[in-house]
């Protein structure tokens, strides 16, 4: 696939402090990058003055365009819009990016997703995965990187999806497509989650709908990250469990 434009799509709340650092990089990668970069910050009722410091790049060297939440209405929310967004601007030729705006994820392993794709003409969804070998992780303590990988095998034992181990990761690369598929209509929601299970419940709604997925190893620099995590990881990895579970046996709400 011959990618024309790549759309960067950046949940935000309360993330002020990695702005400049962030953009900072993605400005590097767009100076050497051979497709169209638009940057699509989706503000999730962000009350640090995010909103500020992503304004104070606009009109500069990025293309970015600015989606106000007003209110914080949680991740799930911001991921819709963007979503629904790209659906409805987006091209056939073109990608969207999801990764985190805390600036943990590294923007120049976007040429790593789409080197994948142009060699795999049937792949529609690319992973960064912490379980792929050649990837690292800086900054999270030991024990969390265990429980992370017993309950990323347990989401695979009750919905597996083939190719893909890292479920909840939002690092993620989607072709027009498939996610075309998966939204008919941008006017309206694909997903019902609003915490962070909507990342896997994204997974398998496309998978629903002719998923062929494959995964980079994902260089994750957690130590980078400026703001207050936001996540209960042992709390949402329970209560994600008990969710697929439900999936499994009662299927998804439309």
């Amino acid at each position: 696939m011959s990618v024309e434009k790549v759309y960067l799509g950046l949940p935000a709340y309360n993330e002020r402090d990695s702005i400049q650092p962030l953009f900072e990089k993605i400005n590097e990668l767009a100076k050497s990058f051979t497709p169209q970069l638009e940057v699509l910050v989706y503000d999730d009722g962000c009350t640090d003055g995010t909103k500020e410091a992503v304004q104070k790049w606009i009109g500069g060297p990025l293309a970015i365009t600015y989606l106000d939440g007003v209110v914080n209405k949680g991740l799930g929310t911001g991921v819709n819009s963007l979503l629904s967004h790209f659906v409805a601007n987006a091209s056939e030729n073109d990608v969207l990016v999801l990764m985190d705006c805390d600036d943990t994820h590294d923007p120049q392993q976007i040429p790593e997703m789409l080197n994948v794709l142009k060699k795999s003409p049937k792949t529609n969804l690319i992973v960064a995965s912490r379980y792929r070998r050649g990837g690292f992780i800086k900054g999270v303590p030991y024990h969390r990187i265990l429980m992370s990988v017993a309950a990323a095998a347990l989401y695979k034992m009750v919905h597996p999806i083939w190719g893909v181990r890292d479920y909840t990761c939002g690092y993620r690369l989607y072709t027009y497509p498939l996610l075309k598929k998966a939204i008919p209509d941008p006017t309206k929601s694909l997903l019902k989650e609003r915490g962070f299970a909507c990342m896997v419940e994204l997974l398998l709604r496309l998978k629903s709908v002719g998923l062929c997925a494959k995964e980079i190893p994902m260089r994750l620099s957690y130590d980078a990250k400026r703001s207050a995590s936001k996540m209960d990881v042992s709390g949402n990895a329970f209560r994600l469990l008990k969710q697929l579970l439900n999936w499994r046996v009662r299927g998804f709400q439309q």
